[in-house]
């Protein structure tokens, strides 16, 4: 083809601002880590139970129940 080496990017073309792979891959595991933390963190101070019940509170309200 003629235009294929216009799409190639060589290891030396890339520009310092481009994560590598090794740093993507450090930067998704982290990502997913802390929001597991935080999702712990919330179950424990029960924080879902609160949002049923204003989940329930509004649909009670719009239905005219409430």
């Amino acid at each position: 083809m003629i235009f294929q080496g216009c799409f190639r990017r060589n290891r030396k073309d890339r520009s310092e601002n481009e994560m590598t792979d090794k740093n993507r891959n450090t930067a998704g595991v982290f990502l997913l880590l802390a929001g597991l933390a935080l999702f712990v963190y919330g179950t424990h101070r029960l924080e879902p139970d609160v949002v049923m019940m204003k989940a329930i509170t509004i649909c009670m309200e719009c239905i005219g129940i409430g």
